[in-house]
């Protein structure tokens, strides 16, 4: 009897042990770091239990900067100063813009006007008035940081067909995106763009002439002139279609004059209804106006209607001043829209000593009045002063696109100016 009831006891035993082991695992856990508190049951309400919801951020505006320049214009007192520089072997033209380097570089998209053609592979160097220069010059500008770059001009067939074809050839030996100058009409119809941070910026480039030259007959090569209307209304659209934002390059208007003339005023306001964002005029060899423009849809176009000479060795003191432009063009991701959201404006000066020698270009932020009283431009045209630079600008330029730097060196003149007549 006695084995019988213990062996009774321990089944009891052994079936409450089960049980409370059982509720044990049933019974809901304090989570890590509540102890003590109470359990509190899940729900599929509750915030806990619920997947956190990431929000959406919107898309931010692209932009991209550039920076343009207008003429390279390069005499031999330029190319000779880079052959000494170079000890004779090849051309060392880093003295020559040495001083605005580091106002080109950095930027997305860098422009100018190579006035004269690069055809030293087929022909020798040579001066105004039918120009050539070294390809060693389109190496440095590149190593400036210029990226996209026009041979629509004047010059452009200076050394004939042959001189043409020479010069696009050593631009397709580079990253460079040459415009102005097609190997054919099937490249004429293909757009020249260029893509930076999701911007693509489409270019097209017009000449008013070649200087009475021309291209042999049955020539395949093309170029643009400003008075064919029809083509150029056409390739604008066409830019329009393919890119986000049009920049137009023409080569136009009376030289050495501070003023547009008529046709460039109708003609960029005809290539801003055509669709042009931005136009970077040439030619006069003098610094113009900058102006915005309404276009047709209401559109504001941004014109430049002379850059000036980016460096030259021209004897007029209209020649001395050129113009730096420095934008940023701005996408919005909400109307797809594409704008200028920033535009300012500094002048440079090309500086040369007696004999023409010593040929740079400076931005006007470090150039000074004992350089401007020593150029040797004046041994040429004695109006030139440093006073004659500030009035160029204070003349031609709206304040509204004055840089901050310029400013800054107008107002302190102005100011001095007023301190010396009290």
């Amino acid at each position: 009897m006695k084995g019988s009831i213990w062996k009774g006891k321990g089944a009891l035993f052994l079936l409450l042990l089960l049980f409370l082991v059982t509720m044990s695992a049933c019974s809901p856990r304090n989570p890590p770091g509540r102890e003590g508190s109470q359990a509190v049951s899940a729900s599929p309400s509750s915030s806990e239990s619920s997947a956190p919801v990431e929000e959406k951020e919107d898309p931010q505006p692209s932009t991209i900067s550039l920076v343009a320049v207008g003429d390279n214009l390069i005499h031999d007192a330029i190319y000779n100063q880079a052959s000494r520089r170079a000890g004779g072997d090849g051309y060392d033209f880093s003295f020559a813009y040495e001083q605005v380097a580091p106002l080109i570089a950095g930027h997305d998209i860098a422009f100018y006007n190579q006035e004269t053609p690069l055809a030293s592979a087929i022909a020798p160097l040579s001066s105004y008035p039918m120009f050539n220069s070294p390809t060693q010059l389109g190496d440095h500008m590149l190593s400036l940081g210029f990226n996209v770059v026009t041979q629509a001009n004047n010059h452009m067939l200076d050394q004939g067909e042959a001189g043409l074809v020479a010069t696009m050839d050593y631009w397709d030996t580079t990253d460079a995106l040459m415009i102005g100058a097609y190997r054919n009409e099937e490249a004429m119809n293909q757009p020249a763009t260029i893509t930076k941070n999701g911007i693509t910026i489409a270019f097209v480039a017009t000449t008013y002439g070649t200087n009475g030259l021309s291209l042999p007959a049955g020539s395949e090569l093309r170029y643009i002139l400003d008075t064919d209307l029809e083509e150029i209304q056409r390739q604008i659209q066409m830019a329009r279609q393919s890119a986000d934002f049009v920049v137009v390059a023409p080569h136009w208007g009376v030289e050495n004059t501070f003023e547009p003339s008529a046709q460039q005023l109708e003609l960029a306001q005809q290539m801003a209804d055509w669709g042009a964002d931005l136009i970077i005029g040439m030619h006069s060899h003098t610094i113009q106006p900058v102006a915005w423009l309404t276009a047709e849809d209401g559109r504001q176009t941004l014109v430049f209607y002379s850059m000036g000479n980016f460096i030259s060795a021209m004897h007029g003191a209209y020649n001395i001043p050129s113009l730096l432009a420095d934008l940023e063009i701005t996408k919005d991701p909400a109307t797809g829209e594409t704008t200028i959201t920033k535009a300012e404006v500094l002048p440079l000066v090309t500086h040369f000593d007696s004999g023409v020698a010593n040929v740079a270009v400076w931005p006007l932020t470090t150039y000074t009045r004992e350089m401007a009283a020593r150029h040797g431009v004046t041994q040429f045209d004695s109006q030139f002063s440093y006073d004659y630079i500030l009035d160029c600008c204070r003349q031609v330029i709206d304040p509204q696109f004055w840089s901050p730097e310029m400013a800054a060196i107008l107002e302190e003149d102005a100011s001095s100016s007023q301190d010396a007549a009290a």
